[in-house]
């Protein structure tokens, strides 16, 4: 699980991977949930800036192709919620 440069101002992009012998054991929905619900606001409320830009951190912002039905529970679980669909990387993906 990553927080890495995101392409809308004030945020930082959310990436996982799991290898398969971990899924559907909601190893993947406590990771995220520990960055998203926890990690993630301390960071906006110390004033963290984005190493790629200097811009202050306001939020975290995610993708999950429309075909991963597991990515999009996970992100969904934690509170994320789509806002449009974009194509990315070659597929659509919803964005959150």
């Amino acid at each position: 699980v990553v927080l890495g440069g995101g392409e809308e101002k004030n945020s930082s992009e959310l990436a996982y991977f799991l290898r398969e012998d971990s899924w559907g054991n909601r190893l993947g929905t406590e990771l995220v949930g520990a960055v998203v619900l926890f990690f993630a606001p301390i960071l906006a409320s110390e004033g963290y800036k984005l190493p790629v830009n200097g811009q202050d951190f306001e939020r975290t912002i995610a993708t999950s192709r429309i075909d991963n039905i597991a990515s999009k529970k996970i992100l969904d679980h934690v509170g994320m919620r789509v806002y449009g669909i974009s194509n990315k990387f070659g597929n659509d993906r919803y964005l959150y």
